[in-house]
């Protein structure tokens, strides 16, 4: 299983974590997982360098905080959609995976079903508001153009 790092100043409680992710769910399974281990909540040790990413690109605190950790511990990648974000990551080399690449890739793997698949890619084309070109080359990507590929 992948551990889930919520990088925050102070939380107070789950709910908090909840809203500070922009997540569903209820506090007590956010809570579940953070006793069993798997959401693990820090507190970022180079806080300036979360400031300068801010200053120096046009990135939120919390795309900047996230890019921050990631140096700092050294992740495997970093789940990020924020466009400026991106840029950062690969102005500092960090390994980033989209939404929409993770559930293609999820798909291609069949680690999920096509049906799982099309219905997150759906949602993710309501919220995200992909280009009509982008879709078709995830579900291309996916297998889920109704072709075997």
């Amino acid at each position: 299983m992948v551990q889930v790092i919520v990088a925050v100043e102070e939380v107070t409680s789950a709910t908090e974590i909840l809203e500070i992710a922009g997540a569903t769910g209820s506090a007590a399974d956010v809570e579940k997982e953070i006793e069993k281990g798997n959401i693990k909540v820090v507190t970022l040790g180079r806080k300036s360098f979360a400031d300068g990413l801010m200053q120096d690109f046009r990135i939120d605190l919390g795309e900047a905080e996230s890019i921050a950790l990631s140096i700092e511990r050294n992740v495997l990648f970093l789940g990020i959609d924020d466009k400026e974000a991106i840029k950062v990551c690969r102005v500092y080399g960090v390994p980033f995976l989209t939404a929409l690449a993770f559930v293609v890739k999820l798909a291609k793997e069949k680690q999920i079903q096509k049906e799982e698949a099309a219905l997150a890619l759906n949602k993710l084309q309501q919220i995200c508001l992909f280009s009509d070109e982008v879709m078709k080359e995830a579900l291309k990507e996916g297998g889920l153009n109704g072709r075997s590929d």
